[in-house]
């Protein structure tokens, strides 16, 4: 293009033939031709150049254009050799509009004349370029040397080595990574891709696969793999909110098991000991929108746990493949633990320089699964049922890759997200143990177990709630239990007028209405004084209900002596009241307790029942509050409980 400082004076002496187009500067032309006429040229005339030949003259000639259509006649012309003439002794013919190129038939007809010399197809200094379509069988179903969860999930493009390899996408290694491109550009795909390779690849004893599907709902279809415990939509907050808890939960759990024989992670803790412990995937299509939804909500508490569990993800052997449609999508607390980035078609240049890469020519044209990746350019591999590569196909392609799998061995399947039921039954849980009073209440939230109140070590319990919430359900179900965990313990009732606990059969003595209740409250305090010399006498319980109609009077006096005689003669009071009356009464016994910070809030205010219990109670978007749901509060911990009944 610029002849200046590069056509010495050796290359001029020894060079016959010159041909000089259009240059910018006379001395470029001087240089080539030893005239500047060259630079004269107008730019309204491509091809127009000089040429000369030796010491000749200078001609002036048009250069033939190959790529113009001409007519589809071939014409067998045998060679000749022929002279350069100056162009005013030629003439000119103008390139037609229509037919085959004259490039084109130049190629035809010498690939013609190979055939028929015999001539073999020449070897290609290159590969062909990926193809827009990748099946998965294509990239093999395994990989050697693979640690699970890694896999592979497209072809790379090696163009610095001439071979097109199956990619893997190393999670063991890199922990975690993440899809990038604009709406189209495969991002669903490649998490589909991605949970089938993982089940093709591993057992479930090896890896399992969560979901959460924030963009089309098009994740669904990998519930049918058996490595996959669910896949919860964005609709459904509260199962988002409890997948989210459960995985924090086995993150915790899984660091502890590493932190107790010195492993750093999971393949440390597989090598140290024989304990096969699945790596855990979660996928998450719509990272953005995910994001977007939990930082609103319960003060942003799921949004910063689930950023901690991805950020610690590889040390507890859980690792998470999340989408998203641009860089400003990731929050900056995961920017820096994500490093490996998938970059399918983006927006616009700019977008892929904020992700650490120069824009790849015409990005704006690639096809759907085409991505750039550590290593080179991957063409991702899709799911497909012949050419067909829409959703339904992906769908449908994903059960055939199910039914071809083994049945899991029993006790690998992953567990599916549930959510804390509405109804227990006291049956389902376990009985206490003869003569304990740690007594069974309820399921917890968290861990769907048992939920057992030691009232050993608080015998104070209060249950507090509005009119329907389940008040008396809770003093039922834990006298059940305290009536089979002591047979021979005596239990006593102090009701309301209207307390439905009148006909359970267990009582040894009841008394309804204030009156009734102070006289009983009083002879209590006489027993409890004759039991604090007999360390073989039996547990006592004892029950006030609707405790609003004694919260006042000389009942609320008798209460109070027997609180306070109530630990030294081994006996529990269990009482519920309305929290509005707990929030207002400063009567002794009800802040008594009260300050014992052991006991449940049914149905609560998020903002103020929490003082009921001097308990601050998590701010819940959407709580469902049944009758019988509420915060259990022991001492300083809370936590939502649903009461058997």
């Amino acid at each position: 293009q610029k002849p200046g400082g590069i056509i010495s004076a050796n290359i001029q002496a020894n060079t016959n033939l010159r041909i000089a187009l259009r240059v910018t500067d006379a001395g470029e032309s001087s240089d080539i031709i030893g005239r500047p006429d060259a630079a004269k040229l107008s730019r309204h005339l491509p091809g127009r150049a000089y040429v000369r030949t030796g010491s000749s003259e200078v001609a002036t000639v048009q250069v033939a254009y190959v790529g113009g259509s001409g007519t589809a006649e071939v014409v067998q012309a045998p060679a000749r050799t022929f002279r350069i003439t100056p162009a005013a002794a030629a003439k000119a013919r103008t390139v037609g509009a229509d037919g085959p190129s004259h490039l084109s038939g130049m190629v035809a007809a010498a690939a013609d004349a190979a055939r028929q010399l015999g001539v073999g197809e020449q070897k290609r200094p290159w590969l062909p370029e990926l193809g827009e379509l990748v099946p998965i069988e294509a990239i093999g179903a395994t990989v050697p040397g693979l640690v699970a969860p890694s896999c592979s999930i497209g072809l790379l493009d090696d163009a610095a080595n001439q071979a097109q390899d199956p990619y893997v996408l190393d999670l063991e290694s890199a922990g975690s990574a993440a899809v990038f491109g604009v709406s189209g550009s495969g991002k669903t795909t490649a998490l589909r891709t991605i949970a089938a390779s993982v089940a093709n690849t591993y057992s479930t004893r090896e890896a399992q696969i969560y979901g959460l599907d924030f963009a089309g709902r098009g994740l669904g279809g990998i519930n049918v793999l058996p490595h996959v415990g669910d896949v919860v939509f964005g609709d459904d907050l509260e199962r988002v909110r409890r997948l989210i808890v459960v995985l924090a939960e086995r993150s915790s759990q899984r660091r502890k098991k590493f932190g107790d024989v010195g492993a750093s992670s999971a393949a440390e803790y597989r090598r140290i000991t024989s304990d096969l412990m699945p790596a855990i995937v979660v996928l998450i299509d719509g990272f953005a929108q995910l994001w977007s939804t939990l930082e609103p909500i319960d003060r942003g508490v799921h949004a910063e746990t689930l950023a901690r569990v991805i950020s610690d993800g590889r040390g507890a052997g859980m690792h998470f493949v999340i989408t998203a449609d641009r860089r400003a999508a990731l929050p900056p607390i995961l920017s820096s633990t994500i490093p490996t980035r998938l970059l399918l078609k983006l927006a616009n240049a700019d977008e892929y320089s904020s992700l650490g890469m120069r824009a790849p020519e015409g990005f704006e044209k690639v096809p759907a699964g085409r991505c750039w990746a550590p290593g080179g350019e991957v063409q991702l591999a899709a799911l497909s049922l012949g050419e067909e590569t829409d959703g339904s196909a992906q769908t449908r392609a994903l059960a055939e890759v199910a039914s071809s799998l083994p049945a899991p061995d029993p006790g690998t399947a992953p567990d599916p997200i549930q959510l804390l039921p509405e109804l227990v039954a006291l049956e389902d849980l376990p009985p206490p143990a003869a003569g304990s009073m740690s007594l069974p209440i309820g399921i917890d939230e968290v861990t769907l177990d048992p939920v057992v109140i030691d009232c050993a070590a608080k015998p104070l319990f209060l249950a507090v709630g509005p009119s329907g919430s389940g008040r008396t359900t809770v003093l039922r179900t834990l006298t059940r239990s305290h009536h089979h965990a002591v047979p021979s313990g005596e239990a006593y009732l102090l009701g309301g007028r209207r307390s439905a606990l009148f006909d359970d059969p267990w009582w040894q003595e009841t008394a309804r209405g204030a009156d009734e209740a102070e006289q009983l409250t009083r002879r209590l305090c006489s027993l409890i004084a004759e039991r604090e010399a007999d360390p073989t006498a039996p547990p006592m319980l004892v029950v006030i209900d609707d405790a609003d109609d004694f919260a006042d009077g000389l009942v609320a006096t008798a209460i109070e002596e027997l609180l306070s005689r109530s630990r030294d003669g081994r006996v529990t009071v269990l009482a519920a009241m309305t929290t509005f009356k707990a929030e207002r009464s400063y009567t002794n016994w009800v802040q008594m307790i009260r300050g014992e910070r052991h006991g449940i809030i049914l149905q609560p205010d998020e903002e103020t029942s929490g003082d009921v219990l001097s308990s601050r109670l998590p701010r819940r978007a959407g709580l469902v509050t049944m009758p019988g749901r509420g915060y259990l509060v022991i001492g300083g911990s809370v936590g939502l409980i649903q009461v058997a009944s």
